[in-house]
């Protein structure tokens, strides 16, 4: 009993070693590529990440830039008229058609 636990321990291993070993080959040949596509096509590869910067930056700064330039907004001339417009009608007209001139 105790040599047919060995033995199991023993042949698993062995299978563990082998599957290590393809992996390892695996994640080798996986990592060569990019590397080949890169001295391939250098132009391209660097236009690419450009791009993706360029892409990632505008993002990140819409989401950090955004919220603050709401809360220090000042409104124009222009908003301020028609916010106060708004509030005319509102206050003036009859709701029904106060509701149908806002929206």
């Amino acid at each position: 009993m105790v040599r047919q636990r060995s033995q199991r321990a023993s042949r698993f291993e062995h299978e563990n070693e082998g599957m290590m070993g393809r992996v390892s080959d695996t994640m080798s040949r996986a990592a060569q590529k990019p590397q080949e596509m890169i001295g391939e096509y250098p132009i391209s590869s660097a236009l690419v990440v450009f791009g993706l910067g360029v892409g990632i930056g505008v993002i990140l700064g819409q989401a950090l830039c955004d919220p603050l330039e709401r809360a220090f907004h000042t409104p124009t001339m222009a908003e301020r008229w028609q916010h106060s417009m708004q509030e005319a009608m509102h206050n003036y007209l009859p709701e029904k058609l106060s509701r149908r001139m806002s929206a």
